[in-house]
């Protein structure tokens, strides 16, 4: 855990607070942590962005300093000068879980931060702690996935989740039933921050989490794929998917924006999968995909 964090802090009026989140979400996926006063709706906001030191970091800031530069024409000026320095890991951790709340996903479940007492009610837990990974559960993105995947999973289905993160998806598919989820992702610290979880969760009978990427060697197909990331990846990897899933399995994509919508749904049409239901959120789609049995045309 030794890479550091770039951070990203801008304070804007309550009013447009969401606009400038819904922005930042677009580059930082959930590391982002926002700050509001509960007593007083007219103190500003400070919204802090993370980025984690690599190749794609300078550019990333740079999008992001553009993207202020213009919703600070019509908002707040302080938009466009951010506060910008560098940060170790367990300060953006101490910063980031300080917001961190619980709250509901999907129809059936809530997920609570590691260290709060679970609230009241009928929803089933899931206890998280992303630690270095993606994965909140706060991102539109991983609501709309949960809430295909409640409807997609069912007792006995095999699942693969493919990007895991912190978990949370492969998690869900659990505790719907799946007899076993196969997690994969590319990143050291998200498959150990995703077996932590798991197993808190108690489902590291049913959920093995690897590090890698489709395809997964001698693997037999499943019957749901899950991929919460992004449309360039899921454009080099349709072969991938499709190949993964039984006929009249389901594959479902979150992390698509609607500005690449059409380019999405041309290329899923391409690769003989058909569209079965699409959600929307905040700028962002889910599509509920299909694979139609041999010889029959896509949907």
């Amino acid at each position: 855990m030794s890479r550091r964090w770039l951070e990203i802090t801008v304070h804007t009026d309550p009013s447009d607070a969401d606009d400038v989140r819904m922005e930042l979400s677009r580059w930082v996926g959930s590391a982002l942590a926002v700050e509001q006063s509960p007593d007083d709706a007219q103190v500003q906001v400070a919204l802090r962005a993370y980025i984690p030191d690599g190749p794609a970091c300078q550019s990333t800031r740079a999008a992001i300093e553009r993207a202020l530069w213009h919703l600070g024409a019509t908002g707040a000026s302080t938009l466009r000068t951010p506060q910008i320095r560098w940060v170790k890991p367990e300060e953006y951790l101490n910063e980031w879980r300080a917001f961190y709340r619980p709250f509901p996903i999907g129809r059936g479940f809530v997920i609570v931060p590691s260290w709060m007492d679970a609230p009241d009610g009928d929803r089933r837990v899931i206890r998280l702690d992303p630690g270095m990974a993606f994965g909140t559960g706060l991102h539109p993105t991983t609501q709309l996935a949960v809430e295909i995947l409640e409807g997609a999973v069912g007792p006995g289905h095999d699942v693969i989740d493919v990007g895991t993160g912190s978990g949370v998806l492969a998690i869900v598919a659990a505790l719907r039933g799946a007899r076993r989820v196969r997690a994969v992702d590319t990143d050291a610290d998200a498959v150990r921050t995703a077996r932590a979880n798991v197993a808190q969760n108690a489902c590291d009978d049913r959920v093995s989490v690897m590090e890698g990427r489709l395809p997964l060697c001698g693997s037999d197909a499943a019957d749901v794929l899950v991929a919460n990331i992004v449309a360039d990846t899921h454009l080099r990897s349709l072969d991938h998917y499709h190949a993964a899933v039984r006929p009249g399995g389901r594959v479902i994509l979150g992390g698509v924006t609607e500005t690449r919508s059409a380019e999405m749904r041309a290329a899923v049409a391409e690769h003989g999968l058909g569209i079965e239901s699409v959600l929307r959120r905040d700028g962002w789609e889910c599509l509920n995909l299909s694979v139609p049995p041999p010889g029959e045309p896509a949907a």
